[in-house]
């Protein structure tokens, strides 16, 4: 049974919108306060949340944003004041599945809602395929059952157990060596320290080296004070 989580400091509110959208099909939980929420939120994750926009030490957008860093997954309705357009665009930019005006036209919201956990039970199966998929012809984030990437993983496998060995990763752009040299780093000995991900078009040929391994203050003439660089940053 789908879970929906309401959450407005207005209780006959949330009474309301219980009683209208809870059906045998639907279980509401309804929240006051975001400290309420949360401690519930941590015990029993609900595929749908709906969230006034004004709360007590917090904004829909706060909790939109807190939710997604979660559990991407869960679709966010957000309730906005009528004619706050500028609110419920931020919220839609953040990620918010929808946004309903007050005053709440009731089956609107269930219109709304329906689509929500359809979109939601979508995504759901397609997580599921992925991670079969995943599971059977994967390597880390990269996916494919054909010979050529089964030969690819080998090789990601084989490079990420040597600890000294350089890797150059050529290919047309768009073929993937940003998610291959980031599957070498998680397989590695060296993936509890951080992938540093440097574009080096952007910046000038002379440049590049002080940019990449840094130097000390006096290297060269405008070098006033020693610079860290991005690969080896000290």
């Amino acid at each position: 049974m789908p879970i929906i989580y309401l959450l407005d400091e207005d209780p006959s509110v949330c009474e309301t919108i219980q009683i209208m959208l809870e059906t045998e099909e639907w279980e509401v939980r309804t929240f006051e306060t975001p400290d309420e929420f949360f401690s519930r939120y941590n015990k029993i994750t609900p595929d749908i949340v709906i969230t006034d926009y004004h709360l007590p030490e917090y904004t829909g957008l706060d909790l939109l944003k807190k939710i997604h860093r979660q559990s991407p997954e869960i679709e966010v309705i957000i309730i906005t004041e009528s004619g706050d357009q500028e609110t419920a665009l931020s919220a839609m930019r953040a990620g918010a599945y929808d946004y309903i005006k007050k005053p709440l036209n009731i089956k609107e919201l269930r219109l709304v809602v329906e689509k929500a956990l359809h979109s939601k039970k979508i995504g759901d199966k397609l997580s599921y395929f992925y991670n079969q998929q995943r599971k059977m012809f994967g390597f880390g984030d990269l996916i494919g059952g054909s010979p050529e990437k089964q030969r690819v993983f080998k090789i990601i496998r084989m490079v990420s157990e040597s600890k000294d060995t350089p890797v150059v990763i050529r290919g047309e752009t768009g073929t993937g060596k940003e998610l291959a040299a980031r599957s070498i780093h998680a397989n590695g000995a060296r993936n509890t320290e951080p992938f540093i991900e440097v574009n080096c078009a952007a910046f000038q040929e002379s440049l590049l080296e002080s940019e990449l391994f840094g130097y000390e203050q006096g290297a060269f003439t405008d070098a006033r004070k020693s610079k860290r660089g991005h690969v080896f940053p000290g």
